[in-house]
């Protein structure tokens, strides 16, 4: 069946609003096709699938058009005339949704019509629940402009009186919308830069900053988390990060959604750069800002998470030693991971869970017994090696085993291509250590002489994947 747009339309449709949408073509106000009804009707019992198999288009002009030579013109052209009515159903759908935009649509209406009083009295009302509202974005001033605009340059509207002020607040709030889209745009521009390695010009204007200074804009709730996130870039000192903390999450329900991703995100950047700064508590400030992101439904987006977010928040309750609650987080949220993924991340991070809580069989046995996906095996077969490693430390038979696997991580390495290298030089540098050491031991190397060699290893210019684990391997093995 032709018509691609047409059907991801209709497979975007839940299965009451394509109910609705046959009570939509059957109103004469929107419709006065009647074959428009009936392509719904031959459609309706392939939602939410429509297999194109089943639609063949000489068999639905058949239905359409009975006893007419098939014309691909005439059916292009009727499903064309579907497409539109389904898009003003879209319309009508959304506009149920934003009663603001249908009013601020009626007040239009009414600029047009020899309504000015009625015009006058439903601007009046929208301004004034625009201007109470105690969360004021950017979205809320730019609304403002435009109501004032539509009022001012009503032709009944007088230009030249002192007793009204539209232009004045007209002007002024646009400087309002500039200072807090600057802000905010600014701040996901530096969260995409560190992302991507991108530097953008993210300057503040000396005229931004003194708008900003403004006693109107002083008691602004959004403007005041904005500047704490641009402190956070700027010059990142963790009394910045706690401000940040304290004053967003308690306000966190009157702010839009894209405010609360952009600052939720600016606030666990940070916690990232600080703990890959080796600034150790703030594991457990990770842990904790990821939690307040589930508590307020910041990590699912169109009920998926990504398989990152749900590695990062294991590994983090895995290093806090948060035990009982990384298990039930594995057990709750995979029901949120993508199918393709989801068993290798409910193994891989099981596997992790075992491999903290100091149990290393059944971290091999997890890992080692189960086919994973290239995404995830270099990270399990360097939690493989890591547990063997442990296992030799504690005397285990398992020189042979360890080795093996390190073996089969080189190999993998050296044959796939998906990796990029300078992403892999820490797990190689890791692996070769653990390889060496192993090694060492084998020959008889005391240990405190094999700590003394694996510290200076490490001293070198040198990235290692599981710096912290290593580290304390040489302090076992010194003490």
């Amino acid at each position: 069946m032709k018509g691609k747009k047409l059907i991801q339309l209709l497979q975007s449709l839940s299965e009451e609003e394509f109910k609705r949408l046959q009570s939509f073509i059957q109103s004469p106000f929107h419709n006065s096709n009647k074959r428009l009804l009936a392509v719904y009707r031959l459609l309706k019992p392939h939602f939410p699938h429509f297999q194109t198999k089943q639609l063949k288009e000489e068999r639905l002009f058949s239905q359409l058009f009975p006893g007419d030579q098939f014309d691909d013109y005439k059916l292009r052209r009727l499903f064309s005339q579907f497409t539109k009515l389904l898009e003003q159903y879209l319309t009508q759908l959304e506009l149920e949704e934003q009663d603001f935009i249908a009013s601020k649509l009626y007040v239009k209406a009414l600029s047009r019509r020899d309504t000015y009083t009625q015009f006058v009295k439903e601007i009046k009302g929208l301004k004034e629940s625009l201007v109470s509202q105690a969360y004021r974005d950017e979205e809320n001033y730019f609304e403002c402009i435009q109501l004032d605009y539509l009022y001012f340059n009503h032709q009944l509207t007088e230009k030249y009186t002192l007793k009204d002020d539209a232009l004045d607040r007209m002007y002024q709030d646009l400087d309002y919308f500039y200072v807090l889209a600057k802000y905010k745009y600014g701040i996901g521009l530096k969260n995409r830069d560190r992302i991507l390695r991108k530097k953008s010009e993210t300057l503040l204007q000396p005229l931004l900053v003194e708008v900003a200074s403004q006693a109107i804009l002083s008691d602004n709730q959004l403007l005041s988390l904005y500047k704490l996130v641009w402190e956070l870039f700027e010059s990142p000192n963790e009394s910045s990060f706690f401000a940040l903390k304290d004053a967003f999450f308690p306000k966190i329900t009157s702010l839009r959604r894209d405010d609360q991703r952009n600052i939720f995100l600016s606030g666990l950047n940070y916690t990232n750069r600080q703990i890959n700064r080796g600034v150790h508590p703030f594991y457990k400030e990770s842990l904790e800002w990821y939690k307040l992101g589930l508590e307020h439904d910041l990590i699912i987006e169109n009920g998926n998470m990504t398989g990152v977010a749900f590695n990062n928040i294991c590994l983090l309750g895995c290093t806090v030693q948060d035990f009982d609650w990384t298990r039930q987080f594995i057990e709750h949220y995979q029901a949120y991971l993508d199918p393709s993924i989801k068993e290798d991340a409910m193994t891989a991070n099981m596997g992790v869970l075992y491999f903290h809580q100091g149990d290393f069989q059944d971290t091999i046995s997890t890992l080692y017994n189960h086919n994973f996906s290239k995404v995830y095996q270099l990270r399990t077969r360097l939690i493989i090696a890591r547990a063997a490693f442990e296992q030799l430390l504690l005397k285990q038979d398992v020189y042979d085993f360890l080795i093996s696997q390190i073996e089969a991580f080189e190999k993998f390495i050296s044959r796939d291509r998906m990796y990029a290298t300078q992403r892999i030089d820490g797990q190689l540098n890791t692996i070769d250590l653990i390889k060496n050491c192993a090694r060492k031991m084998r020959q008889g190397v005391a240990k405190k002489d094999l700590a003394f060699w694996m510290r200076e290893e490490m001293t070198k210019e040198k990235k290692f994947t599981a710096s912290n684990w290593l580290k304390e391997k040489i302090e076992f093995l010194t003490n």
